[in-house]
């Protein structure tokens, strides 16, 4: 039994076919990039990241110094961030930076105070001034 043999025309339009799949898979990626962690309750976190699960950011500004090209993903897990967050770059069209609480987890508070509840933190002035 002899196997059909693929006309020419048919070779052109598989390869047609791969070569656009390759070229809506390189244009979806580039649209997503990579997603960075932080999380300041894992006590791996540090300000130079690399922002992954096991060793993630500590801050979100500090994330978002690092990685603000367009289409990063900066994902916060739950907890209380003391800080002021300022976006340095907006990101392309179709291609933003992403600032989102870990999907389905507990809530994210920007709580831009300090934390003043420890008493070593506290400096007398005067009398019962501190």
């Amino acid at each position: 039994m002899n196997k059909p043999a693929i006309t020419q025309a048919a070779a052109r339009k598989l390869v047609g076919f791969f070569a656009w799949l390759l070229l809506v898979t390189a244009i979806g990626s580039a649209a997503q990039g990579a997603e960075y962690i932080v999380d300041n309750t894992n006590g791996s976190c540090s300000a130079a990241g690399p922002g992954t699960p096991a060793s993630p950011y500590c801050t979100i500004t500090s994330a978002l110094t690092a990685h603000h090209e367009p289409g990063a993903i900066i994902t916060v897990m739950p907890g209380t961030y003391r800080e002021q967050v300022t976006v340095p770059a907006s990101g392309l069209a179709g291609s933003p930076i992403t600032l989102r609480a870990q999907p389905g987890a507990g809530p994210v508070i920007i709580d831009g105070t300090d934390d003043f509840s420890n008493p070593a933190l506290w400096t007398q002035f005067s009398g019962d001034v501190w």
